[in-house]
């Protein structure tokens, strides 16, 4: 019978598999159990603290091989990639860029592509990661990207909007305006169905 894990702030669907021994991580998010979560949820990658994810039980596998001779086994292995965009002040992309990531202190120098992204392989189990560009380093917390819902996806994309766990309606509210007015919007502080599809579709994921 599948055991509960509750996500904790800095878990994604690669660290939770890690954790309990799966090299593949559809095996615990196409579970049954997990239909809601895969429905309320665009990305097994961008969990929310407090989701309740069912783990199934590890299946043993078996294979025959004679004795007396080599044998080659495979295990397929999902990985798991960091994409980080560069922007520049106009929130346009900064194609062509050199920069550093260091993953767990490993650095690699970069160029970003056309979209101004980088793109690293990663263990599944890493935490931190620091980007550095044009001589400023920026520390990524790896696992730390909330869901959209306000005032989470405002906070991840600069327009603090309070603590999730301790809303401040006026400064959620003034938050919004300032999405409001960079994005082109009609600047009214109110958080609407087409606020929110407009911070999805900012936010990415």
């Amino acid at each position: 019978m599948p055991q509960k894990h509750v996500v904790r702030q800095g878990e994604h669907l690669a660290s939770i598999a890690a954790r309990y021994g799966f090299a593949n991580d559809d095996v615990i998010w196409q579970h049954p159990d997990n239909a809601e979560l895969r429905r309320k949820r665009r990305s097994p990658y961008v969990l929310a603290p407090g989701d309740t994810l069912a783990i199934p039980d590890a299946d043993a596998k078996e294979v025959e091989a004679s004795t007396g001779r080599m044998h080659r086994f495979v295990l397929k292995r999902a990985w798991l990639q960091l994409a980080v965009r560069l922007l520049d002040w106009r929130d346009q992309p900064l194609h062509g860029a050199r920069c550093e990531l260091a993953i767990d202190g490993t650095s690699e120098e970069m160029t970003t592509d056309g979209d101004g992204i980088v793109r690293k392989r990663i263990p599944r189990d890493a935490r931190r990661a620091t980007l550095t560009y044009g001589g400023v380093g920026y520390d990524l917390a790896i696992g730390h990207l909330d869901p959209v819902e306000a005032p989470a996806g405002l906070n991840a994309m600069g327009y603090w909007a309070g603590d999730p766990g301790d809303a401040d309606e006026d400064m959620l509210r003034f938050a919004i305006e300032l999405f409001q007015y960079d994005h082109g919007l009609t600047v009214d502080g109110e958080r609407t169905p087409s606020l929110e599809a407009a911070v999805e579709d900012a936010y990415g994921c």
